[in-house]
């Protein structure tokens, strides 16, 4: 059996009410947009795609190693942007404000821990950011620009990260249902080394 998994910091429900106003706010240009229901909303940090049940408990363990080497920090999530494809609305977000440096590090972090599992490092650069919805078409392609210039400067609120959130992820018709299968929480002991690790 094998899973689709992802690590992401988790949204405070005040931070998703916002992003939720902001979704009304865009939705109104009538633009075909599948929004990211509020409470799937998440910061991704790393995607693993599918993973055997093994791998998916390495990651868990491997995660609550970087996760003993963080104290809970804060970061800010502010202003509306966009992927585009073609000139065209592709990827609606919230971009993230990062003072302390600690997502960056992060990520830097599970990229190189994760490594000898096999996982691929990102070949792109890390932009993070909280994804809103994903276009479907075109359709008043222009307006929804419009609209996320007219709110690029946005302001969410500052989120307190305390833990990684291992989430895997199923494909439905109404878009991905995610699942917790573990937490690594900042300060905590590490987890004993993966067997035939140094």
């Amino acid at each position: 059996m094998s899973l689709r998994v992802f690590l992401a910091l988790e949204l405070d429900d005040l931070i998703k009410k916002q992003l939720a106003r902001l979704q009304h706010r865009l939705s109104a240009v009538g633009a075909d947009i599948r929004w990211v229901k509020s409470d799937q909303i998440h910061l991704t940090m790393k995607f693993l795609g599918e993973l055997t049940d093994k791998m998916a408990v390495d990651v868990c363990r491997l995660c609550q190693n970087v996760s003993a080497e963080f104290t809970s920090f804060e970061f800010g999530v502010h202003g509306a942007g966009c992927f585009s494809n073609h000139g065209q609305p592709r990827v609606l977000w919230v971009g993230i404000t990062d003072p302390s440096g600690s997502v960056r590090r992060l990520h830097e972090r599970l990229e190189k821990t994760l490594g000898p599992l096999g996982l691929r490092r990102e070949l792109r650069a890390f932009r993070p950011h909280v994804t809103l919805g994903r276009a479907r078409s075109g359709k008043n392609a222009q307006d929804l620009r419009l609209a996320v210039e007219k709110n690029k400067d946005f302001e969410v609120g500052i989120q307190q990260a305390q833990e990684i959130t291992i989430f895997s992820s199923q494909l439905s018709p109404d878009g991905p249902l995610h699942t917790v299968i573990g937490r690594a929480v900042f300060g905590d002991e590490p987890a004993s080394p993966l067997p035939g690790s140094a």
